[in-house]
């Protein structure tokens, strides 16, 4: 059976009442979270995979100002969304996770296209 994409949570914030006027954050367990100790989240990097290489890819709670209001995020690494990962098509490598979030968690692996490439629609 196929994944309902557009009922699906992919667990980066709260959907409701993120944040309760005492600052603190509820996420999915339920645990309250005070939002004043979280990291910022860092803006995404951009990180060069070679083959053979090893990386870190760590889930964390952040914290992302909008606006002047504070929510807390499930990020990668400190950043929010994560990390780019590129690396040339047929190459081999390892991810070590180190779960620091209040859920189990899984990393949605898909390719970006590179600018230069164009696809055709066949809708």
């Amino acid at each position: 059976m196929g994944m309902n994409h557009m009922n699906m949570n992919h667990g980066m914030m709260r959907q409701d009442a993120t944040v309760d006027p005492e600052g603190t954050s509820t996420l999915f367990s339920g645990q309250d979270i005070d939002l004043s100790t979280l990291p910022e989240a860092k803006p995404s990097q951009i990180v060069e995979v070679k083959d053979g290489d090893t990386i870190d890819l760590n889930p964390q709670i952040v914290k992302k100002t909008i606006d002047g209001n504070s929510f807390a995020f499930y990020g990668y690494n400190g950043q929010f969304p994560g990390p780019t990962i590129t690396v040339k098509q047929g190459s081999t490598f390892t991810v070590n996770v180190k779960n620091g979030i209040d859920q189990p968690t899984t990393v949605h692996w898909h390719g970006i296209p590179k600018a230069d490439i164009h696809f055709k629609s066949y809708v």
